[in-house]
């Protein structure tokens, strides 16, 4: 079993597994100075999700949520992005075009998308993105945690 919270290269272990990736297979490889996103799902159906406050890697988040839709039950996600940099165009296109991919998954798994945001250069990344490509899901931006919470699992419990 391995230590949660502990690094494996790049990925950062999880409740017994590194991040967005099965038992046995391998951590995915990103440039030195990127930093994963970081989940936990002890609080499932709720999806925790912490954004790096480093140069973002974003295939990490596309592996997480990959991870959870594997499950094959509905879900919300908490994600907190305080402190996230600014990501590029190229980003944004990599997160429109993986909700474009996924878009049937998405919508049959993802129940709600509660963003905890500081600034408003936080609640832009989340305007651009979704500009490029709506959700099938809601998406609600706040600025408290616990009111981000609370709108997630309200959105659960109606479901």
């Amino acid at each position: 079993m391995l230590d949660a919270g502990r690094r494996i290269g790049d990925a950062v272990v999880i409740e017994g597994r590194s991040s967005g990736l099965r038992a046995g297979e391998s951590a995915f490889t990103m440039p030195a100075m990127q930093q994963p996103f970081v989940a936990s799902s002890q609080d499932w159906p709720v999806l925790r999700i912490d954004s790096p406050t480093t140069e973002v890697a974003i295939e990490s988040f596309f592996d997480i949520i990959d991870g959870a839709l594997a499950r094959g039950q509905t879900f919300g996600v908490l994600h907190d992005i305080r402190g996230m940099p600014g990501i590029n165009a190229a980003q944004r296109k990599a997160f429109a075009d993986y909700i474009d991919r996924q878009r049937t998954a998405l919508a049959a798994n993802i129940v709600a998308h509660g963003v905890v945001v500081k600034r408003s250069l936080e609640r832009g990344i989340v305007t651009a993105v979704l500009w490029l490509s709506p959700t099938p899901f809601p998406v609600r931006v706040f600025t408290s945690p616990r009111e981000a919470e609370d709108w997630v699992r309200s959105k659960l419990a109606s479901r």
